[in-house]
């Protein structure tokens, strides 16, 4: 009994942690643009905000940057979702004009 619960669960990690993968190498083989292709040509925006909670602001997200959404703009030094996303869909905290996310920290680049 014992036995078939800890294989069910070893199962269904190998399962996430399969998913997980392929997500990440389908995501990282999908250009958003190139000379023949427009992701946000075909793009379908559902719920695009028109207003923001307070500290948000209304930018261009997602993958492909396509649709608008609202998202926190970080300053240099703030911590920051690292630029592959790890599986958790985009990010809605983006680092400022000028800087990028490394080693999950907001730098100039």
């Amino acid at each position: 009994m014992f036995y078939s619960y800890i294989l069910a669960k070893m199962k269904f990690i190998l399962f996430f942690i399969s998913t997980f993968i392929f997500y990440e190498q389908l995501h990282s083989f999908v250009p958003c643009k190139t000379e023949t292709y427009d992701a946000c040509a075909t793009a379908s925006c559902v719920d695009e905000p028109t207003r923001c909670p307070k500290g948000q602001t209304i930018i261009y997200g997602g993958w492909c940057r396509c649709c608008r959404v609202c998202a926190t703009i970080l300053r240099e030094g703030a911590k920051c979702p690292f630029d592959a996303y790890i599986g958790i869909g985009p990010p809605s905290r983006f680092c400022d004009e000028g800087l990028r996310c490394i080693q999950g920290v907001c730098t100039k680049v």
